[in-house]
């Protein structure tokens, strides 16, 4: 059975409302890929991105992170409900800042996985153009397909 646990992290002054979902059999002495998987716009990280996407991952073995994107939800941050693409990508950050707080998350195996909209700020959260920030390494698209990695490297769990 999946774990799930409702978490926030920090973007800028407030906090982002996540759900964090853990693997069947989660030990916490091992270390797990994990995937962070984005809304589409107007949408909540309870629907597509976390119930659907999320909690299938999570049941093949990832550890997945579904979060309200900043103003919107149950996140923080204003003026609410706005669809800013800079601070949406910039939760991924964030977002990617949480997980490696967390021992039992392979900081070298974390991917993205955006739903709809979503997806265009998963993508750009990824690009090689963000390579110089320290983060950007360890981000790798995923399709929600078939989470296999659009990248060279691959990303078992």
């Amino acid at each position: 059975m999946t774990t799930i646990q409702s978490v926030t992290f920090k973007n800028r002054s407030w906090d982002v409302a996540a759900t964090l979902r853990l693997p069947h059999g989660f030990d916490p002495g091992k270390k797990y890929a994990a995937v962070i998987c984005a809304h589409p716009i107007s949408s909540c990280k309870e629907q597509t991105a976390g119930s659907i996407y999320g909690e299938g991952l999570t049941q093949a073995g990832f550890i997945t992170l579904a979060f309200d994107a900043s103003t919107q939800g149950a996140s923080g941050g204003t003026p609410r409900y706005s669809e800013d693409p800079g601070t949406r990508v910039e939760d991924f950050r964030c977002a990617v800042d949480y997980l490696v707080t967390l021992p039992y998350v392979d900081e070298e195996k974390i991917g993205v996985l955006g739903v709809c909209g979503g997806g265009g700020y998963a993508a750009n959260a990824a690009i090689p153009k963000n390579a110089s920030r320290p983060w950007a390494r360890w981000l790798q698209p995923t399709t929600a397909a078939c989470c296999a990695t659009v990248t060279n490297r691959p990303m078992p769990h």
